[in-house]
């Protein structure tokens, strides 16, 4: 009576191992573009919430409410608004108008406070005059009410003409939209 050996021969392992290798291959590259995209996308909610957040408190305070830009550092303790760049993160205060507006100053409260995609292949751009600051009045419009302001989240690694930039805009009246647009 033979005895019958069960398991694989080393052509069999080297095959499975190939084709292991493979699959990896193929995966790691859009393995890759999930997680930036990831971050992308949460960033962009991250600071969609922010401004639904400032609105609801200008609303609920009856007095303006400002998101800045945040001028932080990783040492730095999240205070100041800086005058470019959104990639440090951004604040929200309470913000008397007439004073110093789009700055936290004397009497302004810190109500929250988001960190940034730093360190990422996230980029952040915003357009309009003081793009680096957007100010709700107590009504829930935007201050001043002429303008509109318009902000980018997209990877650095975005193809041209990919469909992968999200854009946010926030009008006069306080209404934000969000749709994606074409990388450049």
């Amino acid at each position: 009576m033979k005895s019958r050996h069960s398991g694989f021969t080393l052509f069999e392992l080297l095959v499975a191992l190939a084709m292991v290798g493979i699959l990896v291959g193929l995966a790691a590259p859009s393995f890759r573009d999930f997680g930036t995209n990831t971050r992308v996308v949460t960033t962009h909610n991250d600071l969609v919430g922010a401004f639904a957040y400032a609105r609801s408190e200008a609303i609920r305070r009856n007095s303006p409410v400002t998101v800045c830009s945040s001028s932080a550092t990783a040492t730095d303790r999240y205070e100041k608004c800086a005058t470019t760049g959104w990639g440090n993160g951004w604040l929200v205060f309470t913000d008397r108008i007439g004073i110093n507006q789009g700055q936290v100053n004397g009497p302004d409260q810190i109500l929250q406070i988001w960190r940034g995609p730093s360190n990422t292949n996230v980029v952040m751009e915003a357009t309009g005059t003081g793009a680096h600051w957007l100010t709700f009045t107590q009504s829930g419009l935007v201050n001043p009410s002429s303008i509109t302001k318009s902000f980018t989240v997209h990877s650095a690694l975005c193809p041209s003409g990919a469909v992968q930039k999200r854009q946010i805009t926030v009008n006069p009246v306080g209404s934000v939209r969000t749709h994606k647009v074409a990388c450049p």
